[in-house]
């Protein structure tokens, strides 16, 4: 190769490398901060609805294991749960204590018993409500967020229990209802 090639290659490289700056350009970088924008604007939401459903899931075990109770105390002794003592023959509730936060719940759990009708869950998260009359022992968990209800029932007149976390119909004062028992058969 002549020295004057050479010459010509080593100049031309020189000036290729010279005109060209490396790094981005600010619309390159504007339209990934936007893509990113977007991407969080979608994930966020998905993620705090993931969220709220998963403590639901709470809710949902403890009013299941109510509604068993239940019926396992209708079963026993022909007459429909009342109290938070008809209950603890079959399960044991517990509670965060009224007058704790919410963030020390863990920490601060009672067993209930009684005539209570009405306890916070064991994390605090939700509210219980226990109704009856002569045919059904109804359950409802009122969320003290800005989250999802759940309510249960046991239906002596099928011998069933039902638990309802979708949508769920309230009464005049905006609290959860129990579910409907079905007629028997």
């Amino acid at each position: 190769m002549s020295n004057t090639l050479r010459l010509k290659l080593i100049n031309y490289v020189a000036q290729k490398k010279a005109s060209n700056s490396s790094g981005f350009t600010l619309v390159e970088l504007i339209v990934v901060v936007v893509i990113i924008g977007i991407l969080s604007a979608i994930a966020i939401p998905s993620f705090n609805n993931a969220s709220d459903k998963a403590k639901q899931k709470e809710a949902s075990t403890l009013l299941a294991s109510y509604a068993k109770a239940a019926q396992a105390f209708y079963t026993e002794n022909s007459l429909v749960a009342r109290t938070v003592s008809d209950l603890n023959g079959y399960i044991t509730v517990a509670a965060c204590g009224a007058d704790v936060a919410i963030t020390e719940c863990k920490d601060n759990q009672v067993a209930v018993s009684g005539d209570s009708t009405q306890w916070r869950s064991p994390t605090g998260m939700y509210n219980i409500v226990m109704t009856r009359n002569d045919s059904q022992t109804g359950f409802t968990a009122t969320p003290t967020w800005n989250g999802y209800p759940v309510a249960s029932v046991f239906c002596t007149s099928t011998g069933s229990t039902i638990l309802n976390e979708g949508t769920i119909k309230r009464d005049s004062n905006g609290a959860p209802r129990v579910p409907t028992c079905p007629s028997p058969q």
